[in-house]
């Protein structure tokens, strides 16, 4: 499937959507919505937000997502921040990263803009065993059956607390960023770098972006446009030499690969030919070997965004194909996979 032959109206208002919540001084696109696509790209409640601030009689076509979110995230973030004070009550940081970082980070007093299924917490490999026993005595379990294995090397855990009301919250407690051992550093780094906002520690700015490129490399870059809306807005909010400092990082990690493909399909979909996240794409393709380049091209297709499927999403594909091209580190990449695929067949999913 080729980007190119998406409907051009679906990219003007993805674009809206990115910009337009934001910055009440960028212009709504004229006809109606694809509602369709903007669902399944998962920006619905974020259009919402974009044209209700217009007072524009479209926005009650995506009404009921926004408020579905707002809704689920409210109920979602009474029992987290139990959880957050249970591990700072015990010295344990419990970092806030992916949607729940943006969400308070860039919207704050609207909940219904990103919606979010559950919130993902990283202590770390050092306090990871000791943040598992707190949080099961507080009363969390696992949402699948222990396994000794699967934990230790899987990037994350489910844990599931059931309220009053018999409402099930999940939280997704990081041990890791990625499959172990790619990017085994950046945990430690990414808390010793914590910012608070709103009473959480949350991952740094730069940090995110670089998230961002190793958690839908680890999805072969099939899924929908949420995190590449964070990623837009992290990118858009730090400086030229900011962002320097995030590239040369994610080369030292080995993620400027990722980082490309990522930067791509966030330029396709949400950025002008001559924006910043575009020029900032550009730079960092120049960085690659062009047979390397086109291989990432070929796998990061802006397409997969809607289609949220891949041709190379499954264990071997990725493994084999997506981690090597997009992790510069191809002996981390192969120790990864020799990990991954035992797990897999333990877990039995």
């Amino acid at each position: 499937m080729d980007g190119s032959g998406i409907e051009p109206a679906l990219r003007a208002w993805t674009r809206f959507a990115c910009r337009g919540w934001r910055d009440e001084g960028v212009a709504t696109p004229r006809g109606s919505p694809p509602a369709a696509g903007i669902e399944r790209l998962g920006l619905a409640p974020l259009l919402f937000r974009a044209l209700r601030d217009r007072q524009d009689a479209r926005a009650g076509l995506f009404a009921a997502a926004y408020h579905r979110a707002a809704g689920q995230n409210l109920a979602l973030f009474g029992p987290m921040a139990r959880a957050r004070d249970t591990l700072l009550d015990h010295g344990i940081t419990p970092l806030l990263i992916k949607g729940g970082a943006f969400l308070l980070r860039h919207a704050p007093g609207d909940l219904g803009v990103r919606a979010l299924a559950d919130l993902d917490v990283l202590v770390g490999p050092e306090r990871f065993d000791e943040a598992l026993a707190r949080l099961t005595e507080a009363g969390w379990r696992r949402l699948v059956p222990a396994l000794r294995y699967s934990s230790r090397v899987a990037p994350a855990i489910a844990l599931v607390s059931t309220g009053a009301r018999g409402i099930s919250t999940q939280l997704d407690l990081h041990r890791h960023l990625a499959q172990w051992p790619l990017l085994k550093e950046l945990p430690a780094r990414a808390i010793a770098q914590a910012e608070t906002v709103g009473g959480w520690p949350m991952i740094s700015v730069a940090h995110s972006v670089l998230l961002v490129a190793a958690h839908r490399t680890r999805h072969a870059f099939a899924n929908d446009a949420r995190d590449l809306v964070d990623l837009a807005a992290a990118v858009t909010a730090i400086d030229d030499a900011a962002w320097a400092r995030v590239v040369e990082e994610g080369a030292g990690l080995g993620l400027t690969g990722a980082l490309y493909a990522v930067m791509r399909q966030a330029a396709w979909w949400l950025d002008e030919e001559d924006g910043a996240i575009a020029r900032r794409a550009a730079a960092l393709r120049s960085r690659l070997h062009p047979a390397r380049a086109a291989l990432l091209d070929r796998l990061a297709d802006p397409a997969f965004v809607l289609a949220r499927s891949s041709p190379w999403a499954g264990p071997l594909g990725r493994n084999f194909g997506v981690f090597p091209a997009a992790f510069h580190a191809p002996w981390r990449s192969l120790v990864a996979a020799i990990v991954f695929l035992p797990r897999r067949a333990l877990e039995g999913r």
